[in-house]
Parts: structure tokens; C-alpha cells; sequence
């Protein structure tokens, strides 16, 4: 199997949310079987492969070592597609996504239904944790997790983070 962490290294993200993001991210690799293979994407104005998919636990632990810098908007439905094609240029098992935001999607170059047509095409469960405090929104998150077969779990605190990574792991 293998999974892609996505990561919003939008602005509102900033403080305790990005680091409790990062430490949770640690968190699930740690648990990932050695034969699984793991990517991480990182959005904000555009997505970015921080790391291709690798089973070598070293460069995985580098890739996660620094905090990425912040900037302005979410664009969550491009980072999903940027996901999706990684995953379709491998061969794996049951893949996964899991989406790791604080809120909607803004600013993406594709639509709701295009990300999640190439998420499915693609045969990828998203698992979303939405990491919220305070009224902010996570349809963006609900709606892609529930229609790729995923769950979506809202994360009060970004210390109950972990836990939910766990459960995912």
C-alpha cells in the first residue's frame, strides 16, 4: 500500500496548527509498515511534492524534519490532483490520501468535481482531518472524504491530532 500525507502550509495554519500538523505527520510515518510506501504534498498557493513516494524511513524522517514555510491561499483541489497523479505513476494497493487542513479550499485552478473524479479514477481513499477551533469550515473536507469511500474526523485540538493519525495508521 501507500499512502500521500497532504498538508496545508496556508497562512492560517500558523503557530500551534502547522506544528501539531507536523508532529502528527511524524506520528503516522513512524507507524507506516516498512514496506509502505509514503509521499507528502504540501499546498498552499500551489501544491508541492516534498517528498516523491519512498518505503526509506531516513529520507522520509528528513522530508518531515522542517516545517514548511506558510503563504497565502488553500488550494486544497489542486493539491488532491497533484496527489492523485502521483499515486496513478505508482503501483499500489489500496491507496490513500490524507488530507490535513484547517478549512475550505481557496483559490484552487480546479474545480470540486475535477479533483475528486481524478481522485477516484485513481482508485484513492482520502481520509481528511480538519483542524478546527473556532466557526471555520470543513465541507471542502467532508465532501471529498465522504465521496472517494474516506472518513472525515474534525481535530478540536492539534494535540487530539495523534490520535487521529493513529487510527488512519
Amino acid at each position: 500500500g501507500g499512502f500521500v500525507l497532504v498538508l496545508d502550509t496556508s497562512l492560517s495554519m500558523k503557530g500551534k496548527r502547522i506544528e501539531a500538523a507536523m508532529g502528527a505527520a511524524r506520528a503516522f510515518a513512524r507507524r507506516r509498515q516498512a514496506h509502505e510506501k509514503l509521499a507528502v504534498v504540501t499546498f498552499d498557493a500551489q501544491p508541492r511534492v516534498l517528498l516523491p513516494f519512498t518505503a526509506n524511513a531516513e529520507r522520509i524522517d528528513e522530508a518531515l524534519a522542517v516545517t514548511p514555510p506558510l503563504q497565502y491561499f488553500t488550494r486544497t483541489y489542486d493539491a488532491l490532483v497533484r496527489a492523485a497523479r502521483l499515486v496513478a505513476a505508482e503501483d499500489l494497493r489500496s491507496p490513500a490520501i490524507v488530507l490535513l487542513s484547517d478549512g475550505e479550499d481557496l483559490g484552487s485552478t480546479v474545480s470540486r468535481a475535477a479533483a475528486i473524479e481524478a481522485v477516484k479514477t485513481a482508485g484513492i481513499r482520502v481520509f481528511s482531518v480538519g483542524l478546527v477551533t473556532g466557526p471555520r469550515g470543513t465541507a471542502t473536507l467532508r465532501d471529498v472524504s465522504f465521496e472517494t469511500g474516506g472518513t472525515s474526523t474534525r481535530a478540536a485540538s492539534p494535540e487530539s491530532l495523534v490520535g487521529v493519525y493513529e487510527q488512519l495508521g
